[in-house]
């Protein structure tokens, strides 16, 4: 008989990967006076931390994470907005 394999229900399993990566993925906006008077989203990976990568906006910021982050994390990121189409990149058919 096969061993069954436990899996969390996908919305614990979403929180479980958003609190493993909180410190990387720390949306909170800031505000750069030499950018702008506007908050802005810093990217927190490293290669992008020291270019100071930053967006004006939440989607961009996430549209961001999963495409040029999403070797290095779980399922492309999915996990961090799963129900906003918006912030899902478009793949080509």
């Amino acid at each position: 008989m096969p061993k069954k394999v436990f899996k969390l229900p996908i919305n614990l399993e979403i929180e479980r990967l958003k609190r493993i990566y909180k410190p990387t993925l720390d949306t909170n906006p800031r505000v750069v006076k030499e950018i702008s008077d506007i908050p802005r989203y810093f990217c927190l990976f490293e290669s992008c931390k020291t270019a100071q990568k930053s967006f004006a906006s939440k989607q961009k910021y996430v549209q961001h994470l999963q495409i040029q982050h999403d070797q290095q994390l779980p399922k492309g990121g999915s996990f961090i907005s799963p129900n906003d189409r918006s912030t899902q990149p478009a793949f080509a058919a």
